[in-house]
């Protein structure tokens, strides 16, 4: 069968909560690694549009539809059907390295197993991709291999618990079926998951027990069990796993956010006073990037206290960067040091408006007091050392980024800094930066205009189309394609790229030269 080509993105989806204050709901955290959902198509734009402004094909678009089905399919347990199509699926759709990650990870959160280590053989990339793939398998497989029969019906369990509401029918059922749980770690995690949901606690904590006695290596596990004892009579032992599972935590950007939520999520649960809870459930969603949910909870936390409150105005000032309401986080960084001078997040705040601001000065200064505080010392000293970049320092620069890499190797904006000075690093360590943070759209750009520069414009359609899935509005995704297509003498198409550039971004000095405005 002749293949065709498909990128697909997966947007971090997260779980609706009923309200906003600690106290009167139960927060789920999600059980999976990466919690996707395909969100490939701009519906502001016709398919006629997409196929010629963004190298989307109409056959594309019909296989991404399919893949939808697949997974609603799944949902609503119609497992095999789902199986065999998000089989065939792989089997006759060729898509991106990054396509394969991502849809390896979710077919693993399903426990799709035999899939998912189907996707994550098709990578070709071993630079980019294994690092991804290791992390994956260490957090989500089973130690025992499952033959066809018991994956789906263990798969179909899973669906049951997440989709449809039925924790309490599947923990029935597993507890029934003894020569399943012998045999597999796997099922045991299923039997924990549907009595944690069902908030049956102590046959949670057996079985999660059982899976991690029969396979200590696996991640989810751990994390389930963090989850089960936050929520059992000694809650407080739910620190000592998160301590370790942190210890154990491997260098890859994803897992590494997980296990912060989860480290958020049992201080939520083990807090006395509704501040305290208020503050680690809003510190909860914004690891969880449900940035509205953590405002409305952080607002919660507010009290007559200023030290409190300065505590949470820092916390604020990074959740408002995020969503980059840049005016409004420097505000609440600058009313948060009134209070704590020293307090690290607003410290951080500060220094990245100044930074954008153009006062690079300030922008060390602030940076160099985050650093004083041993959680954000690496974190600081990567944005120091950018601003002396900036400032044209970069012999100061590469001595504090290789100083940051020799302490922490998984500084992923580190190795893409020292890519963009070093030319001969450039390829290595940019694929570094991704090997860590697959969705890092600055090294996705800068692979592309690596390509472009060496007229391997295939090649940069591939990275760029990555990079369009992350940030459709990334500005420099435009100037690139009008690099593209001023190099094949298209002149009118790259202008039309251009233009798009500088509408993002009017002071782009790279595409005004072009324009020659």
């Amino acid at each position: 069968m002749i293949k065709k080509t498909l990128t697909i993105l997966f947007f971090i989806a997260f779980i609706p909560f009923n309200s906003v204050m600690a106290e009167d709901f139960e927060p789920t955290v999600n059980d999976s690694f990466n919690k996707f959902t395909i969100n490939l198509l701009d519906s502001s734009m016709k398919v006629s549009e997409l196929s010629i402004n963004f190298n989307i094909t109409v056959s594309q678009i019909e296989a991404f539809n399919e893949f939808i089905k697949a997974e609603n399919k799944f949902k609503h347990e119609n497992i095999e059907v789902a199986y065999s199509e998000f089989r065939n699926i792989l089997k006759n759709i060729e898509t991106s390295d990054f396509g394969y990650v991502l849809m390896s990870n979710k077919l693993a959160e399903y426990g799709l197993f035999y899939l998912s280590n189907i996707a994550a053989q098709s990578i070709s990339d071993k630079e980019i991709s294994q690092n991804h793939i290791d992390s994956m398998k260490i957090f989500f497989y089973p130690k025992v291999h499952m033959n066809y029969e018991d994956e789906t019906y263990l798969a179909e369990a899973y669906s049951n618990i997440m989709f449809n509401d039925k924790s309490h029918e599947v923990m029935e059922e597993l507890q029934a079926n003894t020569d399943l749980l012998e045999k597999y770690d796997y099922a045991n995690y299923v039997l924990a998951l549907a009595a944690f949901k069902a908030e049956n606690i102590p046959i949670a904590k057996q079985y999660i027990q059982l899976a991690i006695l029969k396979n200590p290596q696996n991640l989810n596990y751990k994390i389930l069990d963090a989850k089960i004892t936050a929520n059992g009579l000694k809650p407080n032992e739910a620190l000592k796993i998160v301590k370790q599972l942190k210890k154990d935590c491997v260098a890859e950007a994803e897992l590494k956010r997980r296990v912060d939520a989860v480290e958020q999520y049992v201080l939520y649960k083990i807090a006395k006073k509704d501040y305290d809870r208020n503050y680690h459930l809003g510190y909860y969603y914004f690891y969880e990037r449900d940035f509205n949910k953590s405002i409305k909870t952080l607002q919660a936390a507010l009290t007559k206290k200023k030290k409190n409150n300065a505590k949470v105005n820092a916390l604020l000032s990074q959740v408002y960067w995020n969503m980059k309401e840049y005016e409004k986080a420097f505000a609440i960084a600058k009313k948060s040091v009134k209070v704590l001078s020293k307090n690290p997040k607003a410290r951080m705040t500060l220094g990245n408006s100044y930074y954008v601001q153009g006062n690079y000065k300030k922008a060390i200064k602030n940076y160099k007091i985050a650093a004083k505080d041993t959680d954000t010392t690496i974190k600081a000293d990567v944005e120091i050392a950018r601003t002396y970049q900036k400032m044209g320092e970069e012999n100061k620069a590469k001595e504090l980024y290789t100083q940051i890499l020799t302490k922490s190797s998984d500084e992923y904006e580190a190795y893409y800094s020292i890519a963009m000075m070093e030319p001969y690093k450039k390829l290595s360590y940019l694929k570094k930066a991704l090997g860590i943070n697959i969705t890092f759209i600055d090294a996705w750009l800068g692979l592309a205009g690596l390509e472009i520069n060496r007229d391997n414009f295939a090649m940069a359609q591939d990275y760029l189309s990555v990079a369009y899935y992350i940030n459709q509005n990334d500005f420099r995704y435009y100037y690139y394609q009008g690099l593209i297509y001023k190099s094949l003498d298209d002149l009118q198409t790259a202008s039309m790229y251009f233009n798009k550039c500088l509408k993002l971004n009017p002071n782009f000095a790279e595409a005004q030269k072009e324009l020659k405005l």
